[in-house]
This record gives C-alpha cells, sequence and structure tokens, in this order.
C-alpha cells in the first residue's frame, strides 16, 4: 500500500510541477521541453545522455541535442564523459 501511495504522491508532485512550468516562461514550457524534462526519471534529478533521453522521450536524437545546446544554462552538464558521452540533468530548479 505505501508503494501505491508514493507512486500516486509523485504523480500529483510531476503534475503540480508541471502545471508550474506552464505558467512560467521556460525552455520547458514548450511540448518538447517537457518531454525532454520528464525523461529525467520520476524525480527529474538522473543523468541521461542524449541517446537515452531521446529514447525515452520519443524524440530524435538531433532534436534533443538542438534543444539542451540552444538552452546551457537551463541543464548541468557532467564534468567527465563516459567513453565520450556527456550525462545531462536539469538544474535543481526544475527537479521535482
Amino acid at each position: 500500500m505505501k508503494t501505491l501511495e508514493k507512486i500516486v504522491s509523485k504523480s500529483k508532485k510531476q503534475d503540480k510541477f508541471i502545471k508550474r512550468l506552464d505558467m512560467v516562461s521556460s525552455p520547458f514550457s514548450d511540448g518538447i521541453g517537457k518531454k525532454i524534462l520528464l525523461a529525467f526519471g520520476e524525480d527529474g534529478d538522473e543523468w541521461c545522455s542524449i541517446g537515452g533521453i531521446g529514447r525515452d522521450s520519443q524524440l530524435s536524437y538531433e532534436e534533443v541535442e538542438s534543444y539542451i545546446s540552444g538552452h546551457p544554462d537551463w541543464f548541468t552538464i557532467s564534468p567527465i564523459s563516459l567513453g565520450g558521452t556527456y550525462l545531462y540533468k536539469p538544474h535543481d530548479d526544475f527537479s521535482f
């Protein structure tokens, strides 16, 4: 039962967060931005590669790369790469 309560609670937090994004002017207020943000996991704080974000958001690699590179001040980039692949996450201001 507690697991279900956690899921419902997180879902409500995500819904509230998305509604807040709709009300403010941010890179996440458009459809692509929301898809990218939600691809970062339930808490919005997972590190993800551009390929992983594209897979989870059903956007192309190029769309994700263009969006993230177009909004560098909204994302944190990993200080090191894994085999030449950098990881990204939204700044803490955008976590759930």
